[in-house]
């Protein structure tokens, strides 16, 4: 087989896609208020439960819901007005974002 009778590579940009997307979810993270970021990274970095972090940060159950709910609509708002989607993160449509 000659070098011409190659099949072509294709250039998949992927990875580095991902990559950038993932660079402004965190810059974007990092922006919200601390309230809201310290509750967000608790819950999907940490993996603590609503429970856990309410007795954390000593707030009501509600107040962590909502703080996490805000964080997560502001970073989901600033990644849309960028033009990132959750799908250049890999993130599962199958992944609920309400469950404790």
């Amino acid at each position: 087989m000659a070098i011409e009778d190659a099949p072509q590579l294709e250039v998949v940009d992927a990875p580095i896609e991902q990559s950038e997307a993932i660079d402004i979810l965190l810059s974007e993270v990092d922006r919200l208020s601390p309230d809201l970021k310290e509750a967000l990274l608790l819950r999907d970095i940490a993996g603590l439960s609503y429970n856990e972090i309410s007795d954390t940060l000593e707030v009501t159950l509600a107040t962590v819901k909502w703080r996490i709910f805000k964080a997560r609509e502001e970073v989901q708002q600033a990644l849309e007005q960028q033009g990132v989607g959750l799908s250049s993160l890999g993130e599962s449509e199958s992944k609920s974002a309400g469950s404790s």
